[in-house]
């Protein structure tokens, strides 16, 4: 039921927050998430399948955010799943960038979970916390841990797995439920 009419955000799966992520500008979290993205590659072999979408500057992303840009968004899917997103600045002047991908995970029973490796700090309502580097879900969480470890363990008790994510290009980790 995803509305791909790029009024809305598509809904579902990894939407791409990019170039900004959160309220910095309108739309919220920028406009890739709501933009049609073009077939770079696409190969497969007995291992899997990676596929390579782009999103370049248009008249339309320009008269929202007036920079010269290439996106990819690369992901290999095998034993395991690898998702990309590669921003280049195609102009001369030089342009803030920022972005997230914005994953949901299918959690058996979000009050027995947790979340680990993520680091001695989180913002939440726009204040600085110390933190142990874990979180569990006893309550409404939504924060912004900001020296997060390269790969964030999510401990899934009901569904019997541990998910590794890895963060790589990036310090921030966001955890909400």
């Amino acid at each position: 039921k995803a509305d791909l009419s790029g009024t809305k955000a598509i809904r579902g799966g990894i939407p791409v927050c990019w170039p900004w992520f959160g309220k910095a500008a309108e739309p919220s979290h920028g406009f890739a998430r709501s933009s049609e993205w073009a077939l770079n590659e696409h190969r497969e072999n007995e291992e899997g399948v990676i596929i390579s979408l782009t999103l370049t500057d248009t008249a339309e992303t320009r008269a929202i955010w007036p920079h010269a840009f290439r996106a990819e968004l690369l992901m290999e899917v095998t034993d395991t799943l690898e998702v990309s997103l590669i921003s280049t600045n195609t102009g001369d002047a030089p342009i803030q960038i920022g972005g997230a991908l914005h994953t949901y995970l299918n959690i058996g029973d979000v009050t027995e979970s947790t979340v680990s490796q993520l680091g001695n700090e989180y913002i939440e309502g726009g204040i600085r916390k110390p933190s142990s580097g874990n979180t569990g879900f006893d309550q409404e969480v939504d924060r912004i841990y900001t020296h997060a470890n390269e790969t964030v363990i999510v401990e899934d008790p009901r569904f019997q797995r541990r998910l590794a994510v890895t963060n790589q290009g990036n310090n921030a980790v966001v955890v909400w439920n």
